[in-house]
């Protein structure tokens, strides 16, 4: 591999692992502060159980990776979508659900990973159809 492929890749990695840390960590530091729920299902609490989003999420996971493999995704997209991922993966690990924070009108809850993974989809697909 190419030293600055290389270079890159490691800049992902830390950025990914990094984000998956801080968020991780501020659900420790604001539980006491924050009204949440638990969400064992999947796709805004509807589809399947907890075992199920986890397959699937790991399932997905590596449908990434093997497409970033064979075409280009800017770093910017694979950040937000890899880490929002892997940090509802670990709550549903750790906590038995994605942990759900954000209450917004009359949508079902979501968490910043949610947003991430969102965000990242965005400029996944505007790239793509560019």
């Amino acid at each position: 591999m190419p030293k600055k492929v290389s270079q890159k890749l490691e800049i992902i990695f830390a950025i990914l692992v990094l984000t998956v840390i801080l968020e991780m960590a501020h659900y420790t530091i604001l539980s006491s502060e924050i009204s949440y729920t638990i969400n064992s299902a999947f796709i805004f609490g509807i589809l399947g159980t907890n075992v199920v989003a986890i397959m699937v999420s790991l399932i997905l996971i590596v449908v990434i990776l093997i497409y970033v493999k064979r075409r280009y995704v800017s770093p910017s997209a694979l950040i937000f979508i890899m880490s929002g991922a892997i940090t509802n993966v670990l709550d549903r690990i750790v906590h038995g659900g994605s942990i759900d924070y954000v209450h917004f009108l009359n949508i079902p809850a979501f968490n910043a990973p949610d947003i991430l993974i969102v965000f990242g989809l965005v400029i996944f697909f505007f790239e793509v159809a560019l």
